[in-house]
């Protein structure tokens, strides 16, 4: 059975803006995560931002179209009608749904987890939105308790890809933060499910509005990770590299 698509003349309070350098997810007009490229694109050197990540937005629109956390269902291959209705709060566009292939932990600082996640022949990103400090542990032991269970709670990211789905976008945890470090205390990989918009529109590459947030204060004191120094020799080659 081929994966199913949905066709979604959506609402737009879930979305995601990119400018080719630049990508933020923006819910109930709410800047809630942005992500920038360093000056070295070929290395991975991301400049991550949190910011309104803690509110609980994403779980009432889940609860109020009745969406089953602890389904069975391979959302992938099985029409799911709250996730039609769920879907109807994203931006218009074609959407399906994906789960990882691989998946893995790592931890850039105290504060905040980067995931990382093979989502078929990609491994890219998926970014947390909410930071790690703010999140309840006794939540988490409640989670735990079930995973070990056998229960296999939902959690939901969602990335946007351009050109057609020819480009890849970052992917961004829009619930289940509790569920997910649940998970990768037990270290169980996670049933982590990736809402995908196929992006059957471009961007414009020359539009580099969204760096105008790189100047904000809030910016500096929520950032995961900064752009990198670098140090070259005589020939252009990287040596070493100095995060700021």
């Amino acid at each position: 059975m081929s994966t199913i698509t949905y066709q979604i003349e959506g609402k737009g309070l879930i979305s995601i803006v990119y400018d080719g350098s630049t990508d933020l997810l923006k819910i109930d007009n709410n800047i809630i995560c942005l992500n920038t490229l360093g000056p070295f694109q070929g290395i991975s050197n991301s400049f991550f931002i949190h910011a309104n990540c803690d509110s609980n937005y994403i779980n009432d629109l889940l609860q109020k179209v009745g969406f089953n956390l602890y389904s069975n269902f391979d959302l992938s291959k099985e029409r799911y009608d709250s996730l039609t209705s769920f879907l109807s709060f994203f931006e218009t566009g074609i959407f399906y749904v994906s789960k990882p292939l691989v998946f893995s932990f790592a931890n850039p600082d105290s504060k905040c987890k980067l995931v990382c996640g093979g989502f078929g022949s990609q491994n890219c990103p998926i970014f947390l939105t909410k930071n790690n400090n703010k999140l309840n542990q006794k939540l988490i032991d409640k989670y735990k308790t079930e995973i070990k269970k056998g229960e296999r709670p939902i959690i939901l990211a969602y990335r946007k890809d351009y050109y057609k789905g020819s480009e890849v976008g970052h992917s961004y945890v829009i619930d289940g933060h509790h569920k997910l470090m649940a998970y990768s205390q037990l270290e169980i990989p996670p049933n982590l499910w990736e809402i995908v918009n196929i992006g059957q529109t471009d961007y414009d590459e020359t539009d580099q509005l969204l760096c105008k947030y790189l100047n904000q204060k809030e910016v500096k004191k929520t950032s995961l990770k900064y752009f990198y120094d670098v140090e070259e020799d005589a020939f252009g080659n990287i040596q070493k590299l100095h995060s700021r």
